[in-house]
């Protein structure tokens, strides 16, 4: 805010009397398209219009209202336009992407369909999904090789219906899970060849539908059984 005064010194017929230009100077520094009489930082492009984050703490979060897709050669472009989205009403979609993390949805704490990331060749981890706390529908991990981690879903307590874990040949462990208490459908683990553990399991206490374990060569059958024991 720049603010100019003009006006001449008073003479002794004048009294006090004397005028005052004010001119406001509206630029945009730090170029996030937001003029800087709106701006919360015209210094910092991260924050924008005071108008869409009254508390200047960053990007709002939005509800994101029916179901989006990140697929194909366009699935960054199509991860950052959702990377605002505090909720999902619909599913999300992550298949068949060339994406090695999911970084830009940190901010994402309910999808209130379904999950579902899938064939994603590249995919090493799902440490973008830390704020997720609930998934309303399926919640389904299937076919990527290259997923090491699912530790990136710590933060995940609920799954509303089923939740399927299979043909992920890289995935050792299911510690990323050690905050989940409820699956509301089945619970499916099957073929993933490099699985050992299901120790991540542990905070599981509610499971509606069948617990299906199965065809993963690495894991002790006396783990499954012991899952089994523990949940109701």
């Amino acid at each position: 805010l720049m603010v100019t005064m003009s006006g001449a010194d008073p003479g002794p017929n004048q009294g006090n009397s004397y005028q005052l230009n004010t001119q406001l100077l509206i630029t945009d520094n730090d170029n996030d398209g937001v003029n800087s009489d709106l701006d919360c930082d015209d210094t910092d492009p991260n924050l924008g219009d005071i108008n869409a984050d009254p508390e200047c703490d960053g990007p709002n979060m939005v509800t994101c209202t029916g179901d989006f897709l990140v697929d194909g050669t366009d699935a960054q472009d199509e991860l950052d336009a959702i990377s605002n989205c505090h909720t999902i009403t619909g599913s999300l979609t992550i298949s068949n992407t060339g994406l090695t993390n999911l970084n830009g949805l940190e901010d994402l704490e309910s999808v209130g369909g379904y999950l579902w990331i899938s064939y994603n060749a590249a995919l090493t981890s799902l440490d973008g999904l830390s704020g997720l706390t609930s998934v309303g529908g399926v919640l389904q991990l299937y076919d990527n090789d290259a997923l090491t981690s699912i530790e990136g879903l710590s933060g995940l307590a609920s799954v509303g219906e089923d939740l399927y874990i299979g043909y992920n040949a890289a995935l050792t462990s299911l510690d990323g899970l050690s905050g989940l208490t409820t699956v509301g459908g089945y619970l499916y683990i099957r073929e993933n060849a490099a699985l050992t553990s299901l120790d991540g399991l542990s905070g599981l206490t509610t499971v509606g539908g069948d617990l299906s374990i199965y065809y993963n060569d690495l894991l002790c059958e006396d783990y499954a059984w012991d899952l089994a024991n523990s949940i109701t």
